[in-house]
């Protein structure tokens, strides 16, 4: 495993962002980066791997292939690496400099809510007194501003174990044709993916709050 972690780490790290783009590759590097950093500082140079401890670091970075690309929060929320156990997310706001009809100086723009209320432009945009496209030439137009919002965060710890035996493991083979390391594998990935989609569902939930709020 160290040579794996040193010598052939790049191909490594390579090899399991294979497919990934954007934003899914840059975050699944960075995990590994950070998952090599805390194998590498657990280690005691010299010291040799215990059986659990050299199958935790087979199996590990497999099951970070599994479960980060996967997640719901890749589609629904902004998804940012930490490189310690504390650090800050940033995320940016667009929103209106100017008050109108339906929308407020500092309101978010671009929400889903507002689609209705138009910003752009000077007066009504579709009814029969719409402002003449000549009465608004040299006019800048409304405004738009652009926040930048930062928080800090702490990452928080989960922690999933499994136990089986290789008579265990040689006998599902043989009568099952089952691989028992693959398949626990696999159930702890999507464990974990399970527990991290329901945590963001569950956030956004309530942060949409009840039918009675605006």
């Amino acid at each position: 495993m160290s040579e794996l972690l040193e010598n052939r780490w790049q191909d490594t790290k390579t090899a399991l962002c294979e497919g990934l783009n954007g934003n899914k590759k840059a975050v699944m590097a960075s995990t590994l980066e950070n998952t090599r950093k805390w194998l590498n500082e657990t280690a005691t140079a010299g010291s040799t791997s215990a059986g659990n401890v050299a199958t935790l670091n087979r199996v590990i970075l497999p099951v970070i292939r599994r479960v980060m690309p996967t997640v719901i929060a890749n589609e629904l929320v902004g998804v940012q690496p930490m490189t310690g156990p504390v650090g800050q997310i940033h995320t940016l706001r667009v929103r209106y400099s100017d008050a109108t009809l339906g929308n407020e100086v500092g309101e978010e723009a671009l929400s889903p809510f507002k689609i209705a209320e138009a910003y752009s432009g000077t007066g009504a945009a579709s009814g029969g007194g719409a402002t003449a496209t000549a009465a608004l030439e040299g006019e800048a137009g409304k405004r738009l501003s652009i926040q930048i919002l930062k928080q800090t965060v702490e990452a928080k710890t989960r922690k999933l174990s499994a136990r089986w035996t290789f008579e265990s493991a040689q006998d599902a083979q043989a009568q099952q044709g089952i691989d028992i390391e693959a398949e626990i594998m696999a159930a702890l990935a999507q464990e974990i993916t399970a527990e991290i989609d329901q945590e963001v569902l569950a956030s956004l939930r309530a942060l949409a709050g009840t039918q009675n709020q605006q």
